[in-house]
């Protein structure tokens, strides 16, 4: 069998077919180039396409990551606080008998908020020689029918809760440590 090449390829058959298909030859050459280079042209916008649809999904990932890592981190304007078990926090009877002070350390950062508004708070406060200044036998009460209660923020995640009784409570030693049980809370962000 003859080995086939370009040379013996070109270079069969009389003077006239070895011109035509020298043309021809240069006609497909021609139009291979030209294939070729629509190709690298197709490739080079396929790849323009993804890259830029790359960064609109690396956009978007890291926009979406900080949301939900700003949620996890931060309450915002409008979240709510609830707390439906029972805590123990510390406190103090101060104010001539007549308020009573704790604070409350939250699970998130309180960076972008200003105030808070308690929804309902019941608790049950005990004076530490084991008398209650409210919830009489260990039931909560709910705090806001006693007197004025106000919440402040301050600092990162911490609120300072007073409560100021309609009346003193003067039979109990001022400026004493108190415990509060608070089974139920809920506070708006705003």
């Amino acid at each position: 069998m003859a080995e086939f090449t370009q040379k013996n390829w070109l270079n069969t058959g009389d003077e006239g077919a070895n011109a035509n298909n020298s043309v021809l030859n240069k006609e497909n050459m021609n139009d291979l180039e030209n294939r070729i280079e629509q190709a690298i042209n197709n490739l080079k916008t396929a790849i323009s396409t993804s890259e830029s649809k790359l960064q609109s999904s690396i956009k978007t990932l890291e926009t979406t990551t900080k949301e939900n890592i700003d949620k996890e981190l931060y309450y915002k304007a409008g979240d709510t606080y609830v707390i439906n078990v029972e805590i123990i926090c510390s406190g103090f009877l101060t104010g001539g008998q007549s308020n009573v002070r704790w604070t409350l350390i939250t699970d998130k950062k309180l960076n972008n908020i200003n105030s808070a508004t308690v929804n309902h708070i019941k608790a049950v406060i005990r004076h530490p020689d084991g008398a209650y200044l409210t919830g009489e036998g260990g039931n909560a009460e709910d705090l806001t029918k006693l007197g004025t209660l106000t919440c402040s923020i301050r600092g990162k995640n911490i609120i300072i809760f007073s409560l100021t009784f309609n009346e003193a409570k003067t039979q109990y030693k001022n400026n004493v440590p108190v415990e509060l049980s608070i089974p139920d809370l809920g506070l708006t962000f705003k």
